[in-house]
Order: C-alpha cells, then structure tokens, then sequence
C-alpha cells in the first residue's frame, strides 16, 4: 500500500488536520505555509535553513532538466531535444543551447551548463 503524496495527505500526516477547502488557492496557500516549517521540523533529512533549501531546490530543478551520460556529456531530460546530449544538440541547433541558458527557472546549475557548453561551442566555431 503506497501513502498518498498529495496536499491532503501532507496536511494530516505534519499538521494533524485535514486540510480544509482542498484546490482553493488561498486555502492550498495557506496549508502549503504551514507545512514548509513542520515538515523541516520533522524530516531530518530537509535543510534547515533558507539556503540550504534553495541548494535543495536547485538539485532538484536540475535532475529534472538534465542528466549526465556515461560517456560524460549531458543529455536534456526536457523539450523537443529531450534524450539528446548536449554536443548533438549544439550540432543542429546551437541557437536552442543558447535559448536554453537564457530562460527562468531552469535552476542555476543547469543554466551554468547551458552557459559553458553553448560558449564553448561559439569558442570552437571561433565566434
């Protein structure tokens, strides 16, 4: 039996009430910043503090955007090139590597990625 992972669930299993309103943005909101300090409270396992749970975040966002190959190259875990690493993408389209490092929300580590792999490239193209 597998527990369910959902906002309901978290409200009564770290603040020992059902959540009320459940997918009323105000009440999810609510809930959501009652929770961030009981979770962090029991989880050992979380950060403690603020910057430790950006750190947390930017792992997490990167894990999902990008994965290291076996052959040591990047490979995106994303978008229409999704499964390709980084050096076929610079291949065809070097403008989306470029696209890539300029966007939001990709989290800083990845972006970094983006960043050195898209220079390095213009550096090899002598640009």
């Amino acid at each position: 039996h597998i527990a369910p992972r959902n906002l309901t669930a978290a409200s009564l299993q770290y603040l020992g009430k059902p959540l009320e309103n459940a997918h009323d943005a105000l009440a999810d909101s609510r809930c959501v910043m009652d929770l961030l300090p009981a979770m962090i409270q029991t989880e050992n396992a979380l950060p403690q503090t603020m910057a430790g749970l950006a750190e947390l975040t930017d792992q997490i966002l990167s894990e999902r955007k990008v994965s290291e190959g076996p052959d040591g190259d990047y490979y995106f875990r994303f978008g229409k090139h999704s499964g390709r690493s980084f050096k076929e993408v610079l291949a065809l389209e070097p403008s989306y590597m470029k696209w890539c490092a300029s966007q939001e929300g990709m989290g800083k580590r990845v972006t970094e990625l983006f960043k050195t792999a898209y220079a390095n490239h213009k550096n090899r193209q002598g640009g």
